[in-house]
């Protein structure tokens, strides 16, 4: 099966980069199409030690709504997942309706692995084989998008990758970890793939193989690849996505009668309030925003590295306005992040699970481990908020939630955590432009809910919601920082700068490695 790649193939990068952002734009179109009708994908990464598995992930990614997706990296099963059956732990990982999963390594890797170090005899591998062929039909009859990539490398291009991982400080653990792979043989280890791929590809799990010596090409196929497969599920639900150039787009998505303002008329924002302090007028141009940002996360990839190194674990939390920005703000937060190392959790309504346990469970659950980050698009501040102005909670319980919040964050920040708390304010002038907007985009209709339009309605109840919070929530150790919204571009510098300025003061503002 390898033997037919072409690891000659190669992409010029002007060719490559103006074909990355057209598959881009229609994976991202893709991606809202699959979570408006519920349609899950998992996409599995696999490759020898070299073939760019997470550079791949991570130009995937790229175009990806944050919320969408969740990447795994499995290492092994700790102490808790041997304890049950081999296969608990990667259900578990399974994408929800709507959702994408993507495993950087996966239970392909691992039966490669055993398969080489012998811990699988005739019989047992076997019945692996037979066992991953069922998990994966499994998933795809209910409904669920399975690809496979295999990355392939020449022994030449490996070598200088694994190399150049050594001089890297960075990257020096990786070039340690492909040492110790080694020591069964390039051949044999292909020897072991070649069985692995030609009996686990069938059409509803497929392989598809891409040639990884030059990085344009295995970037351009990962994509190509990944939007032919949600392409295909979505077609197979009778669902076609219109390309937005096409002449009758306008047919596909008529306008829409803007919906009457709801905002009670003569509302302003008292000036003892927290928020009265914003000073909205702040802007950034474009160029020197695009320099700041690029600086930002330049900076905060190298931070990333060391909190990894060092087990620092790292949350940042974001409230605001309905289309206040934290959308396009936790995308350039995560933009140039290694997707292994962080989650984004959006925050929803309880499940009936989860309203069966306090309120501060599900965020419990869902804290990250040592050395991670977590984005939390919404958060435990739902009770002070909605829950407050909607009635869901009472007064008795709502005000007891904010001595239960502070010892909750406490005793995050009193474990190491890093813990930044983002307000993003915008003036209810801006929130109206930027509803209208979306109405009048096909692109982003999708963005705008009733829900949104009551919600501005009670826009002077959450103002003094808003207000109570920040005052009773602001804590030396875990600070609100209230970023002025109006102008995007300022927005998200002040967001990347503020998390950057957190884990220098955590790590050292000279930290490396």
């Amino acid at each position: 099966m390898l033997e037919i790649l072409d690891l000659s193939r190669k992409l010029d990068p002007e060719t490559a980069r103006v074909e990355r952002r057209r598959l881009g734009e229609e994976l991202a179109r893709l991606q809202r199409a699959a979570f408006v009708h519920g349609l899950p994908a998992l996409f599995v990464f696999e490759g020898l030690d070299g073939a760019g598995k997470g550079d791949s992930l991570a130009h995937l990614v790229e175009w990806l709504d944050p919320r969408g997706f969740q990447v795994h990296a499995p290492r092994g099963p700790s102490e808790e997942e041997a304890l049950r059956p081999a296969w608990w732990r990667f259900w578990l990982r399974t994408p929800p309706r709507g959702g994408l999963a993507l495993f950087d390594r996966s239970w392909h890797g691992e039966l490669v692995q055993r398969r080489l170090d012998g811990t699988l005899d005739d019989a047992a591998w076997e019945r692996a084989l037979a066992q991953t062929r069922e998990f994966e039909q499994q998933l795809a009859a209910d409904g669920t998008v399975v690809v496979k990539f295999w990355l392939h490398v020449s022994r030449e291009e490996q070598k200088r990758r694994v190399r150049a991982w050594a001089k890297d400080e960075h990257q020096r653990w990786r070039a340690e970890l492909a040492r110790e792979r080694r020591e069964h043989g390039r051949k044999e280890t292909l020897r072991v793939v070649e069985e692995v791929l030609a009996r686990t590809h069938v059409p509803e799990a497929p392989w598809v193989l891409v040639e990884a010596d030059d990085d344009q090409w295995r970037r351009v196929g990962v994509m190509r690849g990944a939007a032919d497969a949600l392409r295909r599920g979505l077609a197979a639900r009778g669902v076609t996505v219109a390309d937005p150039s096409a002449p009758d787009r306008a047919a596909v998505s008529p306008p829409v009668a803007p919906t009457p303002d709801t905002l009670p008329p003569g509302f302003a924002i008292p000036v003892d309030s927290p928020l009265a302090r914003a000073d909205l007028s702040l802007r950034l141009d474009k160029a020197d925003a695009q320099r700041e940002l690029a600086a930002a996360q330049a900076r905060l990839r190298e931070l990333e590295f060391t909190c990894y190194a060092r087990r620092q674990t790292t949350i940042v939390a974001f409230e605001g306005w309905d289309a206040a920005g934290k959308g396009s703000a936790i995308k350039r937060l995560i933009g140039e992040l290694d997707p292994r190392g962080y989650a984004v959790i959006p925050v929803a309504g309880p499940t009936a699970e989860e309203k069966a346990h306090h309120y501060l469970w599900r965020f419990w659950r869902d804290l990250p481990k040592g050395g991670h980050l977590a984005v939390f698009d919404r958060t435990w501040y739902g009770r002070v908020l909605v829950e407050r102005v909607e009635g869901f909670a009472g007064e008795e319980a709502w005000r007891r939630a904010y001595r239960e919040i502070n010892e909750f964050e406490r005793a995050l920040t009193e474990a190491g955590v890093v813990l930044v708390k983002f307000w993003l304010h915008v003036s209810p002038e801006e929130q109206l432009r930027r509803f209208r907007a979306r109405e009048a985009n096909p692109d982003k209709r999708y963005k705008i809910v009733p829900e949104d339009w009551r919600n501005r309605a009670r826009w002077p109840q959450y103002v003094e919601a808003v207000g109570d919070m920040l005052r009773q929530t602001s804590t030396a150790a875990a600070p609100w920082a209230i970023v002025e919204a109006e102008d995007k571009p300022y927005a998200r510098v002040k967001v990347l700068r503020t998390v950057v300025d957190a884990l220098e003061r955590a790590v050292g503002r000279d930290a490396k490695s």
